[in-house]
């Protein structure tokens, strides 16, 4: 394993928030637009709920992130009614390297009187493909996104792409059977022509119906000629890996490199990519954050042994505080080629019995504030 130099900035890019607001920002997503621009946009949510999604926003640097913008609104579509049932549209642009375009994907997700989300029956969150306009930055439109060989399922969720040197994009995708309320990953390649996503192949899908919930939200990148996918469960964080990015082996527990399990349960990890080697970011137990919901901040990072298939102790760094709120929800994103961002938003939100008291959050010292850590080399 190469030694690997990296120097870590960390920022924070809006803050502010009163106790007995409504709602907070969240999320943070990073991403160039074809004239060299970086964008970053971030969500909201009513505080009322259980992930209730609001229109977010977005700021524009065009210094390559030194400075940004004010921000905008920023919103797939505008949000549909009917019946008693509130639809919202969400879309992530990615820019495609090969052809200098951009795509959009997503999902919609239903709400029933406006704040309650729908989370049974069949048909979903279905997935999205959308067009971007570059200039006006907006979306221009979407439509439903279907997999051949996943229609049994009730829900199939694209995540970050991966896009290979011939221009080809490998999703990472994970289903929910509505039977046994479970959840699989499956990857999928598709191709991109004309702004267009074409479906070419499906890969062997990968099941734990041994665990809670069974294994959702899979991060896929490559290192050399082999694949890695990081796997979120209710249990545990797991690895699992492949040699042609569609059949991956047997999901195995995340361990240090002294056999100690990584202890990060019921959330994400994501990859930093390195041309020399790999970095797992992610959130776990620690003896002082058990205030925090699922013990989700701080947000560490940690070298990928590749040869041996765990993390390496005496690598991790905190890469975002902890500051009383969760920011489990965080992306990582490759704006540059030697510089990968971490981006996320202070989630002020708690699970007392009143949703709108942000005061543990408060007292900690979060304050809604927009964390940016670049990841330079």
């Amino acid at each position: 394993m190469k030694q690997i130099q990296y120097t870590m900035y960390r920022d924070i890019l809006l803050e502010g928030f009163e106790l007995g607001q409504k709602t907070c920002r969240i999320g943070g997503n990073a991403f160039r637009t074809p004239d060299g621009k970086i964008h970053l946009s971030h969500g909201q949510l009513y505080l009322g709920g259980s992930d209730v999604f609001l229109e977010g926003s977005v700021m524009t640097s065009e210094d390559g992130g030194m400075t940004f913008g004010e921000a905008k609104p920023f919103a797939a579509l505008p949000d549909t009614h009917e019946n008693g049932i509130r639809t919202h549209y969400s879309l992530t642009p990615y820019y495609h390297k090969k052809s200098n375009t951009m795509y959009a994907i997503g999902r919609m997700t239903r709400y029933a009187g406006d704040r309650q989300p729908i989370l049974s029956g069949k048909d979903l969150m279905p997935a999205l493909t959308g067009t971007f306009d570059t200039e006006k930055l907006c979306f221009t439109g979407c439509e439903r996104l279907t997999v051949p060989g996943l229609e049994e399922y009730d829900m199939v969720t694209f995540m970050e792409p991966f896009e290979e040197e011939d221009g080809s994009l490998l999703f990472p995708i994970y289903l929910r059977n509505g039977e046994k309320k479970t959840h699989d990953v499956v990857t999928a390649r598709y191709e991109l022509k004309g702004g267009t996503l074409i479906f070419r192949e499906l890969g062997e899908i990968l099941k734990r119906e041994d665990l809670n919930r069974g294994i959702c939200e899979p991060r896929l990148t490559k290192l050399g000629n082999k694949y890695y996918m990081t796997l979120r469960s209710d249990e545990i964080g797991m690895l699992t890996q492949s040699d042609d990015g569609l059949h991956f082996s047997a999901p195995e527990i995340w361990k240090w490199d002294d056999g100690e399990i990584l202890a990060s349960h019921n959330t994400q990890q994501a990859w930093v990519r390195h041309p020399e080697g790999l970095f797992l970011v992610y959130t776990r137990v620690t003896p002082h954050n058990h205030h925090i919901f699922r013990n989700r901040a701080p947000i560490f990072m940690a070298r990928f042994d590749e040869e041996r298939n765990c993390l390496v102790k005496e690598t991790e760094v905190v890469v975002v505080p902890e500051m009383g709120a969760r920011i489990g929800n965080f992306n990582v994103c490759q704006v540059k080629e030697n510089e990968a961002w971490i981006c996320v938003s202070e989630w002020m939100q708690t699970t007392g019995p009143d949703p709108y008291d942000s005061s543990v959050c408060y007292r900690y010292g979060a304050r809604n504030r927009l964390w940016r850590t670049r990841i330079a080399w």
